[in-house]
């Protein structure tokens, strides 16, 4: 195999992610991998910093061809269309909740993660103590502009 590096023109192998130099690629006659062994098709074999003009219109090529199929770049399913439609669901959710009487958050809410009791308990000791801390720094700030003010 052939040593990457600047002057040298690599591809990767899109169902692996293995990188090789472009001439051995072309030299390999299978269509296996030499790393890992998994298969791909010669459209799957992608330049890294395509310059070209040939090789940049065989890749919008190739990503029209997956969106068609429904498919993304490592030829998995897009899931994107899912995703928006839940999305939507999601908004019309928020605007009811906005529209609501806006939730407060809790200690509970940022311990809810830790699921050794010992540790949950230290932890909403010390944010306790921490938000006592802040409300002190705030009533100090808010007497000091008051006699900044009258001053």
């Amino acid at each position: 195999m052939k040593e990457l590096g600047p002057a040298v023109k690599s591809v990767y192998l899109v169902p692996c992610g293995h990188v090789f130099a472009d001439v051995a690629m072309k030299e390999i006659q299978e269509k296996i991998c030499p790393e890992c062994g998994a298969e791909f098709e010669q459209d799957n074999i992608v330049p890294l910093l395509a310059t070209s003009e040939a090789d940049i219109e065989r890749l919008e090529k190739r990503i029209e061809n997956l969106k068609s199929q429904g498919l993304t770049h490592t030829s998995k399913k897009d899931k994107s269309e899912k995703k928006k439609k839940h999305k939507g669901d999601d908004m019309e959710k928020e605007d009811k909740a906005a529209n609501g009487a806006k939730e407060k958050k809790t200690e509970d809410a940022r311990i809810s993660g830790i699921n050794n009791s010992f540790a949950a308990s230290l932890m909403a000791k010390v944010l306790a103590e921490q938000d006592e801390r802040n409300k002190r720094r705030k009533l100090v700030a808010e007497s000091a502009r008051r006699e900044t003010a009258i001053g």
